[in-house]
């Protein structure tokens, strides 16, 4: 399946824009990208490895790494350096381990609206922070305990 979206892609596709909300500059490197610009149509495709292309397990990585972001990010991307505002995203995934099963996913429009919130917010925040020059981070201090359960093992 994904085979004939590889031989029919434009690969390593760099995008640079400024968000038109904060005037920040934005880039992206896109692994491939179809475009077809007479329909008004393009289409992204990002290769990633997994544990496991479960659907489920995937959509649990695509949380935990943010790759929602990175997806209405390249949306955005293609859209301001294109014109094009249909634009469809998906994941070429590739388990690690064989037999290497590797699958096509069509990322939803759910997964899509998630990623622009996030993304909003970030652009957000990293613009309050240039005009303000103060940069949240941790504070300095003590751990919390162990784990209840890790200490629970070791007879605490």
């Amino acid at each position: 399946d994904i085979a004939p979206i590889i031989r029919d892609s434009q690969h390593e596709v760099s995008l640079f824009w400024t968000d038109e909300e904060t005037g920040i500059e934005m880039c992206a490197r896109l692994d491939m990208l179809r475009l077809w610009k007479t329909e008004g149509v393009a289409c992204i495709d990002d290769v990633k490895s997994a544990k496991s292309a479960d659907p489920e397990d995937f959509m649990k990585a695509c949380m935990d790494c943010g790759y929602d972001i990175q997806a209405f990010t390249y949306i955005e991307g293609v859209r301001h350096v294109f014109g094009i505002e249909k634009v469809q995203f998906a994941f070429d995934v590739v388990e690690k381990t064989a037999p290497y099963l590797s699958v096509r996913y069509t990322a939803p429009d759910s997964m899509i609206e998630l990623g622009r919130i996030k993304y909003r917010s970030a652009l957000k925040k990293l613009s309050e922070c240039n005009a303000t020059k103060i940069w949240q981070g941790y504070q300095s201090g003590e751990l919390p305990p162990p784990p209840v359960w890790e200490m629970k093992k070791w007879g605490m």
